[in-house]
């Protein structure tokens, strides 16, 4: 892609980043998965790679989410919460799974996650049981 054509896509993503994300925080009303979402987001951070001088101070590659609803109570968590940060595969998914098993230390016998996912648009249930081995 040469830098016009960057410049140029790179102004429609922003643009339809920001719509979305105003319909999804503020407004409670997402129109697009977040899948559909995530790509957008990670087109635009290619092309930001690509083209550094395209990166401006107000992108959303920059800045985490939209405007909060006012709607819910402010909550303080008592563990930290987890993040599956763009996940789209099985393999990620296990790749999660590990990371956070050696951050909270659990033993191998034990139930880790009912995690729901988003992969190619659709939800899937994934359900990680380690079981005990007889080895």
């Amino acid at each position: 892609m040469d830098f016009q054509t960057a410049q140029q896509r790179a102004q429609q993503l922003r643009e339809q980043i920001e719509y979305y994300s105003k319909l999804y925080y503020e407004q409670d009303a997402p129109a697009i998965s977040d899948y559909d979402f995530d790509k957008l987001m990670h087109e635009l951070i290619d092309i930001e790679e690509a083209y550094p001088e395209l990166l401006t101070p107000d992108s959303p590659t920059h800045r985490v989410g939209g405007k909060a609803s006012n709607s819910f109570a402010p909550v303080e968590h008592v563990v930290q919460m987890g993040s599956l940060q763009d996940v789209f595969s099985g393999e990620e998914v296990e790749d999660f799974d590990r990371r956070v098993r050696e951050r909270i230390y659990l033993r191998e016998n034990r139930t880790f996650a009912k995690t729901l996912m988003t992969y190619e648009g659709t939800y899937h249930k994934y359900i990680r049981t380690n079981r005990r081995s007889s080895h």
